[in-house]
């Protein structure tokens, strides 16, 4: 069986929404992504440790740990990725129908991934902290204290552009780092660069309806 860590699912994640993944919704979608895209290529195993979680309308309630509250018409793509050690949700607006012309589309997205924890909280954060802000495609780095769920974290904001891959869109990216329960969780939130500002509030909201249970 085939398997990658935690970080590489997400790096496969980012790859996907940069590609512009098409999803269906409700966690089961059968639609493929459209051209460009990697999801076929992504050495995902087939370890699923959680079972498909409740989806009604926008709320997802999930025995990894967590209910949200995910944007209205957004596609949910539950257990997107699985790992030997680690698990992905993945949030997706809409394709837009008329994208702007001679540019790639990207799909605004929420990235949940719970990663068993493998190290403490300080040092699982440290760590992601030091990589993302070492990796030189990632410009920008801004770190500021969070709390999700009552829980005290750190959010990392940057952006993020291809240095293989010229031609990848510049994407405005935040990461989310905290520790609890069975999890060293990561919220990933992503946009196309210079859009943030659009969804910023229905990441706020996803942020703070973020439940542990």
């Amino acid at each position: 069986m085939m398997r990658m860590s935690g970080l590489a699912a997400l790096a496969a994640v980012t790859v996907i929404v940069a590609a512009s993944a098409a999803c269906g919704g409700g966690g089961s979608s059968s639609k493929t992504p459209a051209a460009g895209a990697t999801a076929a290529s992504t050495p995902a195993s087939s370890f699923t440790p959680f079972a498909t979680p409740q989806i009604t309308g926008n709320q997802i309630v999930s025995d990894k740990g967590y209910s949200a509250t995910f944007p209205q018409g957004w596609h949910a793509r539950a257990n997107f990725i699985n790992t030997a050690d680690s698990t992905v949700d993945a949030f997706f607006e809409p394709l837009d129908v008329s994208p702007v012309a001679g540019s790639s589309p990207v799909q605004a997205s929420i990235v949940v991934t719970c990663e068993l924890i493998l190290a403490p909280a300080d040092e699982f954060i440290a760590a992601q902290s030091t990589m993302t802000a070492q990796l030189p495609q990632n410009q920008g780095v801004q770190v500021a204290p969070i709390t999700v769920s009552g829980v005290s974290g750190r959010a990392i904001s940057y952006r993020n552009q291809s240095a293989q891959n010229p031609d990848q869109p510049v994407l405005d990216k935040q990461d989310v780092y905290f520790t609890a329960g069975k999890c060293n969780w990561t919220i990933t939130t992503t946009t196309r660069a210079g859009e943030r500002a659009k969804y910023q509030a229905a990441f706020d909201t996803f942020i703070s309806s973020f439940k542990l249970k």
